[in-house]
């Protein structure tokens, strides 16, 4: 998931997904790629990803919606096959 300038609704989206998911019964993991908020948006997340052990924080420098989903596609191909 791309993430830029959330801080008002990352914490009640990351915890409806990973509820969501666990009520499926399935082996998960949501990546979150925080693409160089300047708001607390790589901070919430951070905590986020102490609390719920599926989700892993990507912190990156702004490059935009592309390029950030680009990126998030091959971190999880490399960790995946």
């Amino acid at each position: 998931m791309p993430e830029y300038k959330e801080e008002g609704i990352i914490s009640n989206v990351i915890s409806k997904c990973v509820s969501m998911h666990n009520s499926l019964n399935i082996n998960y993991n949501i990546f979150a790629y925080n693409d160089g908020s300047k708001d607390k948006t790589a901070f919430i997340l951070k905590e986020l990803s102490g609390k719920y052990s599926k989700l892993i924080f990507v912190n990156k420098e702004n490059t935009g919606h592309g390029d950030t989903i680009r990126k998030a596609y091959i971190d999880t191909a490399q960790k995946y096959t």
